[in-house]
């Protein structure tokens, strides 16, 4: 009797050269396919993460740069506003606006006004070197486009809600807070009290212009990120408001991150 196991020996198939070298074709360009995916995938990863650098200086969520924008009438506060933020945060910076306005005395030093003539005003608006071009009361103001685009630092300014779009289309990581109020007593109040080089008649014009400045703010809701609705029951803590809005886009150091356009009442 044999001692040898009887197994059932599995079938082979036998390939011929040509299947063989059919069969390794296709296993090489499997292997192929797979590695080339996966290059692609990390370039696309390290293009994503040097646009995110690039465009809005965020490394690892580490905040690098910040554009804020207030925007309102005259009147609504907006100088008192940037006077406590900065005072707050002494590291903001103002945007400088350039104007064919002569300066007023207390623009000549420190100021984030510049004068410059009508014939240079235009000359840089046609080379594009100034971005969000207006005409108010007679005089141009316009802003560098440079100084829109994102860049390491801190940034505060005024922009007109007519531009605001304009504004936004620069820069979309642009935080944007516009001032409103339906009181227009109290504007014309602090119009007169704070503008006393100006007629009653000026002062009127500035009025109805602040109506039609409102009007746009709330027209084009969309392009801001809040909104803060000046009252005479409010209007001692409209500083506090704005720096309460300003610790919370810098939390988390993401301006990715965007709520809902939201009215910010004491």
């Amino acid at each position: 009797m044999s001692l040898r196991k009887n197994y059932r020996r599995r079938p082979f198939i036998e390939l011929s050269t040509s299947e063989k070298w059919g069969l390794g074709v296709e296993m090489f360009y499997k292997s192929k396919r797979c590695f080339i995916l996966a290059v692609v995938e990390n370039l696309l990863k390290i293009c994503y993460d040097l646009y995110r650098v690039l465009t809005t200086g965020y490394l690892k969520g580490e905040l690098k740069t910040m554009i804020i924008v207030l925007s309102g009438p005259s009147g609504i506060g907006k100088g008192y506003i940037k006077d406590s933020l900065k005072e707050k945060y002494p590291y903001i910076e103002e945007l400088v606006w350039y104007t064919t306005r002569n300066l007023r005395p207390n623009e000549l030093i420190n100021s984030n006004r510049k004068h410059i003539s009508e014939e240079e005003f235009e000359e840089m608006v046609k080379k594009d070197e100034m971005v969000l071009a207006q005409g108010m009361f007679g005089h141009q103001y316009a802003v560098r486009k440079q100084d829109l685009l994102p860049r390491e630092g801190v940034f505060l300014t005024e922009v007109h809600p007519f531009v605001i779009e304009e504004a936004k289309s620069i820069n979309p990581h642009i935080i944007t807070i516009g001032l409103v109020t339906d009181d227009y007593n109290l504007l014309r109040e602090r119009l007169v009290d704070r503008r006393k080089t100006e007629s009653l008649d000026e002062v009127e014009r500035r009025i109805q212009s602040a109506k039609d400045e409102v009007s746009a703010i709330r027209d084009k809701i969309r392009f801001y990120d809040s909104l803060i609705t000046i009252r005479r029951d409010n209007e001692d803590q409209i500083a506090t408001i704005a720096q309460e809005l300003f610790a919370r886009y810098t939390e988390g150091g993401d301006l990715y991150v965007r709520n809902k356009c939201r009215e910010s009442d004491a």
